[in-house]
């Protein structure tokens, strides 16, 4: 069970920083480099793969008027890492309709991410950002560690080696997190009704 300041120690000593932190929070040099480039540490490692345990199906409530162009506007869920697709049906093999973002600004100036489509959705599949780091396996925990790493290390330590080694670390990681994932359970396609039907 990993929380911030563990992974911030994993990466600073990966980076090759002798520091230890008691606190993400904490002043010095290290501890600030940690936190500037953690956000898209976590965040790009959401986005780059559908996993199964921050996936989240959403019902999909449409805006009032969309944009020019389109038939159908949704907001972007809060905490949404990537939209994965959009659906009429909730179940996991939905057909899933096209669909792109984009946004609209309303007459104060404020700006949000919208889900534009020609044809109604009912259903939202996603990739949430989960920022509480013990829910989050331990694998994905050492990609983010090394992760953080390599994009602090030019900061924190300017061996370039030793960052390249960071950037190594950090893809081996995040394919260990992915197989792990994908051994999470199992999703048999169901046979065709008339199929079954023959039973």
């Amino acid at each position: 069970m990993a929380v911030r300041v563990d992974i911030f120690n994993s990466a600073a000593g990966h980076a090759g920083s002798g520091a230890v932190l008691a606190s993400a929070e904490e002043d010095g040099a290290v501890a600030r480099e940690l936190r500037r480039h953690y956000p898209q540490a976590r965040d790009t490692l959401f986005a780059e793969f559908p996993w199964t345990w921050a996936r989240r199906v959403t019902t999909a409530t449409a805006v009032a008027v969309p944009p020019a162009g389109f038939t159908y506007a949704y907001p972007v869920p809060d905490g949404c890492a990537e939209v994965r697709k959009v659906t009429q049906t909730a179940e996991d093999t939905a057909e899933p309709i096209d669909f792109r973002l984009g946004g609209d600004t309303d007459s104060n100036g404020i700006d949000r991410s919208l889900i534009l489509t020609q044809q109604p959705a009912l259903y939202v599949t996603w990739t949430r950002i989960v920022v509480n780091e013990a829910l989050w396996p331990p694998p994905f925990a050492n990609a983010v560690s090394w992760r953080l790493a390599a994009l602090a290390g030019s900061a924190i330590n300017r061996d370039g080696f030793r960052r390249q080694e960071c950037w190594q670390q950090a893809a081996y990681w995040f394919g260990i997190a992915q197989v792990q994932d994908q051994r999470q359970g199992r999703m048999a396609p169901r046979d065709a009704e008339i199929i079954r039907g023959r039973a």
